[in-house]
């Protein structure tokens, strides 16, 4: 099963495009107005073409459309994402006041991701090949992953992030093939190298009806364990070797040298053990160790990880956690729950969460919540620090959850309400009673609006605030943000992608007067020029100034490229 990430979300969408048309390779894409855009497949090798809709599940993504060659032998399927970016790039997240420490990292693999999407087409085929078509800041697909008929996920392909440059590309590597036809992909993503968002136009799934294998992919009527050891190549015998000869050798010359080695380790060993106390662990194997931690629950396993070096790398063994159960300490003292991205909890289970009292940390990204079990939530959770709320569209209102964290939860120092779309001024100024609030994310919160005096009371009432997310609000003017230079000086991230209202006087001022920021987003700011973001950028180096160049065709390069 693939690891979970937080959800990848168009963030920027396509907004900014200018009118006309451009080739894509064989993909047509024909631009109208700026806020739509509207994809077609054209092929010189086919006429007979059949335009299907796919969906994209789990995740929020822009229009999602197939196109199907409805060839006998191969199935070309095209699925279009209007400029569907990640909401995380570089270091800026883990630098950020609510950045999150990775609970047993050797569980994750050698590489991390940070972001994922699923992607549904509209028939299932055996994959061929994938295409990925990179449009802005390549190189972050690090995983493919295909879903069976019973959901179980089998890995394709897996790489390195790479560092590719600002270009685009069609990215296709070698994939594993596979002995059952999916129609269901995961893409995950490691954006920890890039300086600015990645953006996917399309992803092209070419495969087939029937399965066809390679010839070093044949299946055979061998078990599992004899199909890996054909692999390793291990399963037969060189014709040169001459076996009997060789036993005979072995026991002759090699069996004595071996059993003397053995009988002074023997030896050895005993005077060893006679010295050592017999209560001592260090007499017994790690293999042995593990197993006793394998009757522990998961508290002592925690405290027995404290006692030396040995007990805390054994009790990080993956074995010890196969299987857990959480119950009691969940009804006691858990302080951190992550659900991002668990569609299949309902209402019932929700409410079941609600239960926890001791939460200091907790992720509801992208899930089902309704506003009465959040609600419930919140106001038994006294010592909340951290929120995450992004995407939960099934609160039908917002402003009553940021009235309840005003009310119950005064130490909150973030919150993310990315894309909640009931949230209003009335619970922007609600929050301004959580005076220990360091990061807001209210980015496409349109609810919001014109922002009133909402964002002057957040800034009066909060003024540790450090990272201010701001994205797609374009009713707020330099007005709304002056408040902050003189109620928050330690501001380090600012992201007005979108925010067409404000001016490059706003701007300046944020350069001049806060000397800890270290990030400033104005891509799709209208009123600001090319030119006064590259002056910007030469006199204030230290402050990472993003402006997108969206506006520009970008086409990918011809031909593919594969994952080496």
């Amino acid at each position: 099963m693939p690891g979970v990430g937080s959800v990848v979300a168009s963030h920027s969408l396509s907004s900014g495009h200018g009118g006309g048309a451009a080739w894509v390779g064989d993909l047509w894409r024909m631009k109208s107005g700026v806020d739509r855009v509207t994809y077609g497949f054209v092929s010189a090798r086919a006429t007979n073409l059949v335009f299907l809709y796919a969906k994209a599940i789990r995740q929020v993504l822009a229009t999602v459309t197939t196109t199907n060659d409805m060839s006998e032998e191969y199935n070309s399927i095209i699925c279009i994402l209007q400029n569907s970016p990640g909401r995380t790039y570089g270091r800026w997240w883990d630098e950020a006041p609510s950045r999150n420490e990775l609970f047993m990292p050797q569980s994750c693999g050698g590489i991390i991701s940070q972001d994922f999407i699923d992607l549904e087409f509209e028939q299932a085929v055996y994959p061929f090949r994938v295409c990925v078509y990179e449009t802005y800041n390549p190189g972050s697909v690090v995983r493919i992953w295909a879903e069976d008929s019973k959901e179980h996920w089998e890995l394709l392909w897996e790489g390195e992030p790479q560092c590719v440059g600002h270009t685009s590309r069609i990215f296709s590597p070698d994939i594993k093939s596979t002995n059952f036809p999916t129609k269901v992909l995961r893409l995950e993503f490691s954006h920890a190298h890039l300086d600015y968002y990645t953006e996917l136009d399309a992803v092209l799934l070419v495969g087939t009806k029937e399965a066809i294998y390679r010839a070093d992919d044949q299946p055979s009527s061998v078990g599992k364990l004899t199909s890996q050891i054909m692999q390793l190549n291990i399963h037969t015998i060189p014709p040169q070797v001459d076996i009997p000869s060789s036993i005979s050798s072995f026991l002759d010359h090699q069996l004595p040298r071996l059993l003397k080695v053995t009988e002074d380790l023997t030896v050895q060993t005993s005077d060893l053990i006679e010295d050592l106390p017999c209560n001592n662990f260090n007499c017994l194997p790690d293999e042995a160790i593990v197993k006793i931690f394998g009757y522990l629950d998961l508290l002592s396993l925690c405290k027995c990880s404290q006692v030396n070096r040995q007990f805390h790398r054994l009790a990080a063994d993956s074995l010890l956690y196969t299987e857990l159960n959480l119950k009691v300490i969940f009804r006691t003292s858990t302080l951190q729950l992550s659900l991002g991205n668990c569609l299949e909890i309902n209402e019932a289970g929700f409410w079941g969460v609600a239960e926890l009292k001791c939460l200091e940390r907790l992720d509801l990204y992208h899930t089902l919540i309704t506003l009465e079990p959040l609600k419930a939530l919140i106001v038994g959770s006294s010592h909340l620090v951290h929120i995450n709320l992004g995407s939960c569209v099934q609160v039908s209102n917002m402003d009553e959850i940021a009235q309840a964290l005003a009310l119950h939860c005064r130490d909150l120092v973030s919150v993310d309400f990315w894309k909640t779309y009931s949230l209003t001024p009335v619970g922007v100024r609600s929050l301004s009673m959580c005076s220990k609030l360091q990061e807001v994310d209210f980015g496409w919160c349109l609810g919001v609006g014109a922002p009133g005096n909402s964002l002057h009371a957040l800034a009066k009432g909060c003024p540790r605030i450090k990272k201010l997310f701001l994205a797609a609000l374009r009713g707020v003017g330099d007005r709304d943000l002056e408040p902050f230079m003189d109620f928050c000086p330690d501001m380090e991230q600012i992201d007005l992608v979108g925010v067409r209202s404000i001016t490059s006087t706003v701007c300046m001022q944020f350069l001049t007067r806060f000397p800890r920021l270290r990030l400033l987003d104005v891509s799709f700011c209208d009123q600001i020029l090319d030119s006064e973001v590259s002056c910007w950028q030469f006199f204030f180096p230290h402050v990472s100034i993003k402006r997108s160049f969206q506006h520009e065709d970008r086409l990918p390069q011809q031909g593919l490229m594969n994952g080496s």
